[in-house]
């Protein structure tokens, strides 16, 4: 008889075949465990407690219910119960535009891996407690959570916050001219010779007269590329 796989509350066991055997009877630490006689020559013991040694043996049944002496008996230890993992907290919205919503939570300590959730579908892993979703559409209704990852164990998930992003540009609020322009009328900003949209931090290429974009106004001092 011999132990083989085991979890934190489980021991599989197996043993070779009796010719004249009706079935077994499994035994652990002297008392017996199964209900029905086992007709196969493996078993799983579970229900037990997690980081404790248990001694196993078995016995062959006879058709007239009568039992053989015990085998060699075989020492199994279920494993050590895997560690609570945390839940976050403080889920909230920090940023929403169109198109995009940006999240932020408190980290769980001991956990450098979280999961993000959106409408209850996972969309990326992030060692980071904030994360931005992108490509969402206008005036729409989304739900997220955030869950902790530990030795590859994921704990719950956090509670939902719902947003709704902002309504799409009329039109109106676009302005297609160069990125001097967009500087000059503060809808931009340059960096080390590039232009980035103000509020959304876009990269609109090079500080250029030469260099064209529409940007939309989604809100105060928030341009984005249409």
């Amino acid at each position: 008889m011999g132990a083989g796989n085991r979890t934190d509350n489980s021991v599989s066991l197996s043993w070779k075949p009796v010719s004249s055997a009706h079935g077994y009877n499994v035994y652990r630490n002297g008392g017996k465990v199964n209900g029905a006689t086992i007709s196969g020559t493996t078993f799983t013991d579970s229900n037990l407690n997690s980081g404790s040694t248990y001694t196993f043996t078995v016995k062959a049944v006879s058709s007239s219910g009568s039992e053989s002496s015990a085998s060699n008996s075989a020492t199994g230890k279920t494993t050590e119960e895997s560690p609570a993992v945390g839940t976050p907290s403080g889920l909230i919205v920090t940023d929403t535009t169109s198109n995009s919503v940006t999240l932020k939570w408190d980290s769980v300590p001991g956990i450098t891996t979280y999961k993000v959730y959106c409408n209850g579908n996972k969309v990326t892993s992030v060692s980071v407690t904030s994360y931005t979703d992108t490509g969402l559409n206008s005036a729409t209704d989304y739900q997220y959570q955030v869950s902790s990852v530990k030795d590859s164990v994921e704990g719950d998930k956090s509670m939902t916050v719902t947003i709704t992003t902002l309504a799409g540009s009329t039109g109106n609020d676009c302005y297609d001219e160069s990125n001097v322009a967009h500087v000059a009328a503060l809808r931009a900003y340059v960096s080390f010779g590039y232009t980035f949209a103000l509020g959304s931090n876009q990269n609109m290429g090079l500080y250029s007269m030469l260099q064209k974009k529409n940007l939309c106004k989604e809100k105060d001092f928030y341009y984005v590329i249409a």
